[in-house]
């Protein structure tokens, strides 16, 4: 048969937006095209046929409403995510414990496989009424539009959301080489063959030194000295009447400055001191605990003279004084030291009565201990005598000047507080002060200002050495002060004509976020000429965009504001200074990024895409190699790999590293914990083996390229970049210059399906996607293969659980993967240092350790990652961990122990979950409530009764007594019961519960029933009086002949008498499928009634548990007068799934 034409009226058809078909020449209509879900239908033979199944909402929400009861409203659509088609269901129950939403959850699930065939992504469970509805029809209902946008928003009020990933989600990305990752053979060939071949540059930049780098006013080649203690001693000859050094105080002022003859007298008589009272011996260490200041620089320079290797330290904080006191005495026992050497200040702060508290607290018990001695260098003697043949102080010993001798030892923290030593020889500081005598164009008389957090690295060059070697006063101003106000910083900044500024991302915050931010616009800047951004990874655009805004009120120009990349094995490798050219930014493809190449795109192009900003070009006398820290071969253009640096001014090695807070220190550097991710299997091996060994000193330093030159040795940064060809008519002369882009360090990298993801980048997703999410308030890490999201918000309001549908959606929709793992918490849960940088160790090992006080935590693929330990819950959704500590159990803000059966310790997680004994696979697998019952008290075992309630009470009680038939086999006259003692205090008390039991053998009642009165043991309470006061609570349970209902005791109360009363307690019924008899639940005694009940049946046989051992006696129970119980409130209605229809209840398998 040939289908007819038709020949539609010449207006054309009307589009209705109804789907239907002819059926039998009649017209059947399906439902809207808007309230049609799809799902992709997954063919693993022909993967490239895309199939789709279609279903439509009101067939999903009518299979939910009519076949669960729970639900009171339900509506269902689809998320468009990742190009995917994710279906959810929305629903409304009254029940808010954890246990039955889980429940209802899975039934859910369930329902829509067996029935639907759908693969449900989410079932988001909601309180009643709490879901968006419009009017229709002149009733209001569910909208299914307004559901959707608020869920996709993270705006609903959800109490419960399970989400099944593995099953739904398809369109993840995969690496070329899911074994090795980014850096593994396969990904590199990969790599290469997409790149032509007429485009394979190596990533190679350098600058050399000039031939000689003269003093302005003396012509002399400030190369030929070889320290900077011999340079002092020559200054304070040739430059004696010129300011050396000038403070400034806590009000902005500036104190009496000193030239370079009085400060090298100053610095005579410290030696002088040192050298008499020390006993010290050439190549000795010290620590120097000094705040910034003039008898700081003349500290160090006496230690230099006298062949002393000094070990800077800042004072410790007043806010932070344990922390720094802890810091501080772990650099003390891993040198082995004894001493300080400090001024006045530091003197008065050591001979605190608080600070001799926190050291004797790290010194611990050991009788061989002893305070560390603090030699004060502001007694010091006056002397007249100056520098050089004078005084007999002309130059350090030789032997410290040799080459692998240390003239200084820096001490680098990482965020997570972790000590690091560096090593640092006078040529190597020599080096550093003249590529940044070069570099910042530092001329004599043109003064430096020197205000930094640590004195390391950059820090201790604006302090000591760049004014000396420069002959430039140096103006010092303690970084506290700056702390308290910005202000004086700026002021001096203006006041003494300072050209070249040194400030970081923490100042800079500390200066706007102060209760006194500064003003820009009361400041004139024209003077300055190179404003640094000292950075340790990947420049912060938007901080950095934001800056020059602000500034530009200070006529501060954005050619100005130079970012800067600094190591702690180079001050300075890369900078912009003096470049005048503004930041160059190139937006960057994720998705190319984590197969380990550079793509350039557009915001518009890909609104996944992070903008990165140049870190500047190398200094001179430095070389810089992108490197793959695999296969260590120099990496091609459009590749990231590895920063090496070549340089003179490099340090020489890692002295070591340690951990704090009362662990056992190493010489392990972070490095090391990189080690087996950036080195070789073989490598790798020895460098984490033997920590500090002359083969792992080889692996970062003195390393070579495969098919290089030899001859050239460089040092692992383990930072990663990229070099990036930039050419502009008014720099360089058009030429291209490499500019290095530093994208992150490879320690704190991870890699999902073979595909490399940096925190911050997620992080950043994460802060953006719902407004109730905290600034600068996620931190991501993965804990063994499982990538765990921890977010913090402003308010822990009601829309909590549904924001982590947001985080979920965010990250996979830009970085097209599932976290494993999202946890949400208060304010003061995320780690940070001093500084404001994420402390991502600590937060790890507190989330391992399951010591994370959590307001939610969501499983995206439905389950507990196998590598992550259990989490502490909230009981129900709306309860966060602490309030129940701190009220629920009673004010402490660790979790009591739990004695079951006998006084057993079970872990913590049996507070949050009664499922312990029974699983939801065997609630599903039973028929009726016979087998339920009897599938349910066999996991029991003989001797093991329920859970009694949690004591509460000003004072302290014991628990509440609750039962259950236990012994449901052939045992008789056994059970056993339990009960959680209070915890509110620290005086112990007691608590003990008797409860009811019905034996039966088998699964037919018995003829002859019996009943024993069981006496547990209670859990610990800790509060209640000096004597322990037992408190009794009984409460019944209910047998019948098909056992259909089950009661459990509520909470007992009191703490100081022998009694106790009983809160209501709850009444769970579970309806069976075929029903012999009518199900009763006896309902509970009201609050204030003794919760004492008859015996169900009278008969003889005592037991009395003890640590789940049951003995029985033969003597006579006397019947128990029964109690009139007050009447309660109806109980809520029960999970249950309806049966009634029967093609369906054979397709649910396992549902009650």
């Amino acid at each position: 048969m040939i289908p007819e034409v038709y020949d539609p009226v010449p207006a054309g058809f009307l589009r209705t937006g109804l789907l239907g078909g002819l059926i039998e020449g009649r017209v059947v209509i399906f439902g809207l095209y808007e309230d049609r879900i799809q799902q992709e239908i997954v063919d693993l033979v022909h993967p490239e046929i895309v199939e789709f199944d279609y279903h439509y909402t009101a067939d999903l929400s009518n299979t939910i409403l009519d076949r669960i009861v729970g639900f009171t409203s339900c509506i269902s659509f689809e998320c468009f995510v990742n190009n995917e088609h994710l279906p959810v269901i929305c629903a409304e129950t009254p029940r808010s414990q954890r246990v039955d939403l889980i429940k209802l959850a899975d039934f859910a699930k369930q329902a829509m496989m067996d029935y639907h065939g759908l693969r449900l992504y989410c079932i988001a469970i909601a309180p009643t009424g709490s879901l968006p509805r419009a009017f229709k029809n002149g009733k209001r209902v569910l909208h299914p539009v307004l559901c959707r946008k608020m869920f996709e928003l993270g705006r609903l009020r959800l109490m419960h959301i399970h989400t099944s990933v593995d099953d739904t989600i398809f369109n993840i990305s995969f690496g070329d080489d899911t074994t090795g990752g980014i850096w593994g053979v396969e990904a590199l060939a990969v790599r290469e063959a997409a790149l032509p071949s007429h485009a394979r540059m190596v990533q190679f930049s350098c600058c050399d030194y000039p031939k000689e780098v003269l003093d302005e006013k003396t012509k002399i080649n400030l190369s030929h000295f070889t320290s900077l203690a011999e340079i002092l001693v020559w200054r304070s000859v040739m430059n004696q009447d010129e300011i050396a050094f000038v403070g400034v105080d806590n009000r902005g002022k500036d104190t009496k400055g000193l030239t370079f003859r009085k400060f090298g007298a100053k610095v005579v008589s410290i030696a002088s001191y040192i050298e008499k009272r020390g006993g010290f011996h050439t190549g000795d260490k010290v620590v120097l605990l000094f705040p910034n200041g003039i008898e700081f620089a003349a500290t160090v320079y006496a230690c230099w003279l006298l062949g002393l290797v000094p070990i800077p330290v800042q004072m410790p904080e007043a806010a932070r004084l344990h922390e720094d006191i802890t810091l501080l005495m772990g650099l003390l026992a891993e040198l082995k030291v004894t001493h300080l050497i400090g001024n006045t200040a530091t003197d008065d702060l050591m001979k605190q009565k608080t600070t001799l508290i926190h050291v004797k607290a790290c010194i611990g018990p050991r009788q061989d201990a002893v305070l560390p001695t603090v030699f004060n260098v502001s007694k010091a003697p006056k002397m007249s005598k100056n520098l050089g043949k004078e005084s007999g102080y002309i130059a350090p010993p030789h032997a410290a000047l040799a080459k692998t001798a240390p003239a200084m030892v820096f001490v680098h923290y990482s965020t997570d507080m972790r000590r690091t030593l560096v090593k640092v020889s006078h040529s190597a500081l020599m080096a550093q002060c003249r590529a940044q005598k070069v570099q910042c164009r530092l001329k004599t008389g043109r003064p430096i200002l020197s205000c930094w957090k640590t004195f390391s690295g950059i820090g201790l060059l604006y302090s000591c050495g760049l004014g000396v070697y420069a002959g430039a006063p140096t103006v010092m101003l303690q970084y506290t002060d700056f702390s308290t106000n910005p202000q004086i910083y700026f002021e001096a900044l203006e006041r003494h004509g300072v050209r070249d500024a040194l400030l970081n991302y923490a100042m800079l915050e500390q200066a706007t976020n102060t209760s006194e931010p500064i003003t820009p616009a009361s400041f004139n800047f024209t003077g300055v000429k190179n404003f640094l951004l000292n950075t340790e990874g990947r420049p912060r655009t938007e901080v950095n965009q934001a800056i020059e805004r602000k500034f530009a009120q200070s006529r501060l120009e954005p050619t100005v504001i130079n970012a800067m990349f600094g190591h702690m094995i180079n001050p300075m490798v890369t900078t912009r200074s003096y470049m005048n050219i503004e930041p160059v930014r190139l937006h960057l493809s994720l998705k190319a990024l984590r197969r380990g190449t550079v793509q350039i795109t557009t915001e518009q192009e890909d609104p996944t895409g992070i903008w990165v900003e140049d870190s500047g070009i190398p200094i001179c006398g430095t070389t810089v190699a992108i490197v793959n820290p695999e296969t260590r071969e120099i990496c091609l253009s459009r590749e990231i790999g590895e920063i090496w640096v070549s340089s003179e001014a490099n340090v020489q090695s890692y002295q070591g590293a340690a951990r704090e807070h009362g662990r056992s220190f190493s010489n392990a550097s972070p490095l090391t914990v990189e080690a087996s991710k950036i080195l070789p299997s073989g490598a790798a091996e020895k460098a984490t083996s033997e920590p500090g060994s002359p083969s792992d000193m080889n692996s970062r330093y003195n390393v070579t390229i495969a098919g290089g030159d030899a001859r050239i040795s460089y040092v692992r940064t383990g930072e990663i970049g990229f070099l990036w060809n930039y050419s502009k008519d008014t720099f360089n002369g058009g030429k291209p210059t490499s500019l290095l882009f530093v994208l992150g360090s490879i320690g704190e990298t991870f890699e999902v399906n073979g595909l490399m993801h940096f925190p911050k980048d997620i992080e950043g997703t994460i802060e953006r996607c719902h407004p109730n999410v905290a600034p600068n308030g996620s931190i991501v890490f993965q804990a063994d293969q499982a990538v765990v999201c921890v977010v913090q918000v402003r308010q822990p309001d009601v829309t909590v659980v549904n924001l982590t549908m947001s985080v979920m959606h965010q990250v996979l929709e830009k970085h097209q993967f599932m976290p494993d793992v999202i946890a949400i918490v208060g304010e003061g849960v995320l780690t940070k240092n001093r500084f404001g940088e994420k402390q991502r160790g600590k937060m790890l090992s507190l989330f391992m350790s399951a010591k994370m006080p959590l307001l939610h935590i969501h499983y995206p693929r439905g389950s507990l990652p196998k590598s992550v330990p259990e989490q502490m819950q909230p009981i129900t959704p709306m309860t966060p961990v602490i309030s129940r500590l701190n009220s629920g159990l009673g004010g402490s803000n660790s979790i009591p122990s739990v004695s079951v059966g006998g006084g057993h310790p079970e872990k913590p997680s049996s507070i949050r979950s009664n499922r312990s004994n029974t699983s939801m696979a065997s609630m599903r697998s039973v028929r009726s409530v016979r087998s339920f019952i009897g599938t349910m008290f066999s996991n029991l075992k003989g001797g093991h009764g329920g859970h009694g309630g949690v004591g509460s009470g000003s004072q302290g009680s014991g628990g509440g007594g609750g039962s259950y038939p236990a012994g449901y086999s052939n045992h008789h006259s056994h059970g056993s019961t339990s009960s959680i003692g209070g915890y509110n205090g620290s005086r112990p008390g007691s608590g003990s519960s008797v409860g009811l039991t019905s034996s039966f053998t088998g699964m037919m009642p018995p003829t002859t029933p019996k009943s024993s009165n069981m006496s547990g043991n209670g859990g610990s309470g800790f509060g209640g009086d000096d004597s322990p006061a037992p408190a009794r609570c009984e409460s019944p349970i209910s047998s019948t002949t098909n056992l259909s209902s089950v009661t459990i005791g509520g909470a007992g109360t009191g703490g100081s008498t022998a009694t106790a009363t009983a809160t209501p307690a709850t009444s769970v019924s579970i309806t069976p499928l075929t029903n012999t008899s009518p199900v009763t639940s006896k309902k509970a005694p009201a609050p204030g009634t003794p919760g004492v009940g008859s015996p169900v049946v009278s008969g003889s046989g005592l037991g009395s548990a003890m640590n789940g051992s049951t003995i029985a006696t033969n003597p006579p129970l006397a019947p128990a007068t029964p109690a009139t119980p007050a009447a309660a409130p109806a109980p809520a209605p029960a999970i249950v799934v309806n049966t009634t229809h029967i093609p369906f209840s054979e397709s649910m398998n396992g549902f009650p």
